[in-house]
């Protein structure tokens, strides 16, 4: 996924009974990050001017999908960190994709 703040097709399989143990007993917290190329002209059409944007926007859908699979609004929270704490170097197409995620974080309530 290109610079996109889409879910991915292959997410929308999640189990549901993992999702109802999540809702009842944990806050989440989606991080969304990216590589470190420019944004290009597509996501600038839409308003999309930086990496930090992006990977908020990408956090921002991740939770709005599992809002979609029942999950608790209140114990959702979205933060987008831009090129931060890359998973693989920015100097491969390789690398730069495996950059481009979300990440969930639990915390117990």
């Amino acid at each position: 996924m290109l610079h996109t703040a889409r879910v991915s097709q292959s997410s929308y399989d999640a189990p549901q009974a993992q999702n109802q143990q999540l809702q009842q007993q944990n806050h989440l917290l989606v991080n969304g990050y990216t590589d470190n190329a420019p944004i290009g002209q597509g996501p600038q059409d839409q308003g999309v001017a930086s990496n930090e944007l992006l990977s908020q926007k990408r956090a921002e859908s991740v939770m709005q999908f599992l809002i979609s699979k029942g999950m608790n609004p209140a114990l959702l929270e979205a933060k987008g960190f831009g090129d931060a704490n890359p998973v693989a170097s920015n100097d491969t197409a390789q690398g730069r994709a495996k950059n481009r995620r979300g990440e969930l974080t639990l915390n117990p309530s």
